[in-house]
């Protein structure tokens, strides 16, 4: 078992500003939203080269962002081992990670044009998505991330696949009792889909970059489901 961890660190003052790590995006900070976060990035990273790239949406301010390694069950948002530290004046940065890290599925999927059948049939995909959300039915959605799922075993192997798969079925729905919440409806007009990925996936957001399927418990954003698509093993998947 591992005993490190890697986490993308954000730290914003008066700017909005993107973190992204090998063309995924991983946080966004500012503009109404909280200025800082730590989060664990192990199903992003390959062997090789790794990318990590801050984009700035605001003038003005200030930014620090990390690629760091931290020992398991440390704290975060100080200290550990920086592979790579950015700030105004450097917006991106590489680094060499061992070649025995897992080759994940997206990294074998071919590049997709966005437009054309591939629109189509990743906004099938997502309909079909929403429409098990709002029946309270978490088990298509778990079967589209089963990849997914299983790959976050092998980035995180404290934990199993089934383990994701039960949390995400159990996350999906567990305050769908409550007379407060719903699912946002599918505003077609508003999709905003994004390749990612080197092109490989379909990230799936609105013109405002929330995922497209998400409930709220009244206005308090409950959860959020980033669907990061693509043509695997004869289908489209959920792979991120």
């Amino acid at each position: 078992m591992t005993e490190t961890v890697t986490h993308a660190e954000l730290r914003v003052d008066s700017c909005e500003a993107e973190v992204r790590v090998n063309d995924f995006s991983i946080m966004r900070l500012g503009g109404g939203r909280q200025s800082v976060e730590s989060q664990p990035v192990p199903e992003y990273l390959i062997a090789g080269e790794n990318l990590m790239e801050v984009l700035v949406y605001t003038e003005g301010g200030m930014f620090q962002a990390r690629l760091v390694e931290f020992q398991l069950g440390a704290f975060t948002g100080s200290g550990g081992n920086d592979r790579i530290a950015l700030s105004n004046g450097r917006e991106r940065g590489t680094t060499q990670l061992a070649g025995d890290l897992a080759r994940w599925a997206w990294q074998d999927c071919g590049q997709l044009p966005l437009s054309g059948q591939t629109v189509r049939d990743v906004v099938e995909l997502v309909r079909s998505i929403h429409a098990a959300f709002v029946l309270r039915n978490p088990e298509p959605i778990v079967a589209a991330s089963s990849i997914w799922n299983q790959e976050l075993a092998i980035a995180y192997p404290e934990r199993t696949a089934e383990y994701f798969s039960g949390q995400m079925a159990h996350d999906l729905v567990s305050d769908a009792n409550h007379p407060a919440w719903r699912v946002a409806p599918l505003v077609e007009s508003e999709f905003a889909l994004r390749l990612c990925a080197g092109g490989r996936l379909v990230e799936c957001v609105d013109v405002n970059g929330l995922p497209l399927v998400r409930s709220y418990l009244g206005m308090v954003p409950d959860f959020l489901l980033g669907m990061r698509v693509g043509f695997y093993q004869g289908c489209y998947r959920i792979l991120r």
